[in-house]
């Protein structure tokens, strides 16, 4: 009887697991909160609210393009999952750039950048391609 006890408590333990998991993949890497793709509006913001305290659609995707130099071929509102396990709000501007970077880290040339954008001082790439 204990060993059905504990076959039970372990495959039980898997599944809450596996749901955990599960949720943060969600949402982390699935679930925008909303998007607007260039062919769907002119004014890539027009769809996204200004949200007191908080960095507006123009302002992510001014400061992505003074890093970033190119054009702007998306943008998303996310939400993801913090390293302190709280829901951070970011956004994500996908532009095609003007010149190739390369990314140091692996020694790769890339013409396309996703740009997170979190504040004013946090500007990073957060997927790219080529």
């Amino acid at each position: 009887m204990q060993k059905r006890n504990l076959l039970l408590i372990v495959i039980v333990s898997l599944i809450v697991l596996g749901f955990g998991a599960s949720l943060i993949y969600w949402f982390q890497f699935v679930r925008p909160l909303s998007s607007v793709s260039e062919e769907e509006a002119v004014d890539l913001c027009a769809e996204f609210t200004k949200i007191e305290g908080e960095v507006s659609c123009e302002e992510a995707t001014k400061l992505a393009i003074e890093k970033y130099p190119g054009l702007v071929k998306n943008i998303e509102r996310r939400e993801i999952l913090a390293r302190d396990i709280s829901i951070e709000t970011i956004w994500l501007v996908e532009i095609d750039l003007e010149k190739n970077i390369t990314i140091k880290e692996e020694q790769k040339n890339v013409n396309k950048v996703k740009i997170k954008i979190t504040n004013e001082k946090n500007v990073d790439i957060y997927e790219y391609g080529y």
